[in-house]
């Protein structure tokens, strides 16, 4: 599991999220997110380094904390960075080594990127 340091800077203007775990409640700057996946009732923070946070949640509620013009909800259990896709196809996306499939229903808004 990643530890967050809170007390690391943020890039100017940048804008955090507040994830809360089993250890306690991190402020995540949106830019260090790769893609959420939601896994039954928790949600995990894809970070850089292969590094993630877990947040009992639902993907919902954390869709309506990130910005729509940053982030995209490609599966009913994804959403993903717009900046870190490395490429895409029909029906998946490529996040580092990350395959991430898309959804027939949300194929649309992909391929319109």
């Amino acid at each position: 599991m990643f530890f967050f340091s809170a007390s690391e800077p943020a890039a100017p203007g940048a804008e955090r999220i507040t994830v809360s775990t089993s250890r306690g409640n991190f402020r995540l700057p949106l830019t260090a997110i790769d893609f959420v996946r939601a896994d039954h009732v928790y949600v995990n923070f894809h970070l850089a380094e292969r590094k993630r946070l877990v947040q009992r949640t639902s993907l919902a509620a954390i869709e309506e904390q990130l910005p729509a013009d940053k982030f995209l909800r490609v599966r009913r259990s994804f959403i993903v960075n717009l900046d870190r896709i490395v490429y895409w196809t029909t029906d998946t996306i490529m996040i580092g080594e990350y395959r991430i499939p898309i959804s027939r229903k949300r194929r649309k808004a992909v391929l319109a990127l």
